[in-house]
């Protein structure tokens, strides 16, 4: 019985994180997505900062991260850097799986590194391994300008 009330607890859990992340928040745009500006590739240390980014920030780049991955490792400061050109625009911090395993598992994510986007509190698209900066940048580029978080002089 016990492996059964812990399902229902995790679900529980799950059900009012989703219910969380679905919700509809008003924000504004271009310039003011994100006014919290968290410092670029930080990494959370609790479920409720996630829940306040994702209340305060219009658009969240939220990167799955085990520390003990390589490719996690090496993809770090190309998160990081693409996520400081964008200040502003979008929030873009990290989550370690193996302290948060219920974030990926709500995610349905199941390898790192992975980067799940949030437009409006809700998780609208991923990015699933390493890859270059070129790519990472033409990925969060085609966000923003969706979501309309930056200007169009920006976008160019």
């Amino acid at each position: 019985m016990q492996g059964r009330e812990f399902d229902n607890d995790v679900n529980e859990i799950i059900g009012r994180m989703v219910e969380e992340f679905t919700a509809v928040r008003d924000r504004g745009t271009a310039g003011g997505c994100c006014p919290v500006r968290p410092r670029p590739g930080a990494s959370l240390s609790s479920i409720e900062e996630l829940e306040k980014l994702l209340r305060d920030c219009r658009v969240v780049f939220l990167n799955l991260y085990s520390p003990m991955c390589p490719y996690c490792e090496l993809f770090q400061p190309i998160f990081t850097r693409v996520g400081s050109k964008y200040l502003g625009a979008a929030a873009f911090v990290k989550i370690d799986v193996w302290r948060f395993p219920e974030v990926a598992w709500s995610l349905g994510i199941s390898s790192t590194p992975a980067t799940v986007v949030f437009v409006d509190g809700r998780p609208v698209d991923a990015l699933v391994g390493y890859v270059p900066p070129h790519v990472f940048e033409h990925f969060v580029l085609r966000i923003l300008r969706r979501s309309r978080c930056l200007a169009e002089e920006e976008a160019a």
